[in-house]
């Protein structure tokens, strides 16, 4: 199931290696259906937030539309909006799938409700498409949290803190990987896990962190669905 989220393969193109693919698909049906994944996710973000490999000092917010090719779970839907909140080491910590009909501001505490963890960010970070008063209240009253938004060009008066913005385009990129590190994990054809790295600085020990990532997945995902270890490779 990993390989086949890692590759963004199709089913029947899965490794020898692993049972037959639609022995695999049903069960991450099954698992889909149980709520297997949702506890697996609950699970790796809580073992990399304990493990500092998941920071909650800021995150950042955005949404996605996806067109419906068939039919939608309810009457109105016009496509689907994925919403997500990713940590700044770039690893989710929150994914919401709504309706694309109301902005996305609107979406933000609903994704929050399902954070895989029970703490929450200090500060969110989004676009102009999170500019709200109404939001940017709720989100400080409520839950504590800080939201950094560029103001539209439409308004009259301006509320955003144009120092928290300069700080925001400053460092606002992820800090997964040091600067002029790039590091993408993937996997092979044969199911393995595979790591590619092109750095100006290749000291960094950040150049090995998505690799590690995958890693503790797929450990924890043994864990939770097949009560087990996987063996060493």
């Amino acid at each position: 199931m990993l390989w086949i989220l890692g590759s963004g393969a199709q089913w029947s193109e899965l490794p020898r290696r692993y049972p037959p693919y639609q022995t695999c698909h049903r069960r991450f049906q099954n698992w889909i259906r149980e709520e297997k994944l949702v506890e697996l996710l609950r699970l790796l973000a809580r073992q990399l937030h304990e493990r500092g490999k998941l920071h909650l000092d800021q995150a950042f917010v955005d949404a996605t539309f996806a067109s419906a090719k068939k039919r939608l779970p309810q009457r109105g839907w016009q496509g689907y909006k994925i919403v997500a909140i990713a940590s700044g080491d770039g690893l989710p910590i929150a994914l919401s799938v709504e309706s694309a009909s109301p902005a996305e501001c609107r979406l933000v505490e609903g994704v929050l409700a399902g954070c895989f963890l029970d703490e929450l960010p200090e500060t969110l970070i989004g676009e102009k498409a999170y500019d709200s008063d109404l939001l940017d209240k709720q989100l400080a009253d409520e839950y504590r949290i800080e939201l950094i938004s560029p103001n539209r060009a439409s308004r009259k008066r301006m509320t955003q803190d144009k120092r928290a913005l300069r700080r925001y385009r400053a460092d606002g990129r992820s800090s997964a990987c040091s600067p002029g590190c790039k590091t993408t994990a993937g996997w092979s054809h044969d199911g393995y896990i595979t790591s590619k790295t092109s750095s100006a600085s290749h000291s960094s020990p950040a150049c090995s962190f998505y690799s590690d990532i995958y890693e503790m997945a797929f450990s924890t995902l043994s864990s939770v669905v097949i009560g087990g270890r996987p063996k060493a490779q």
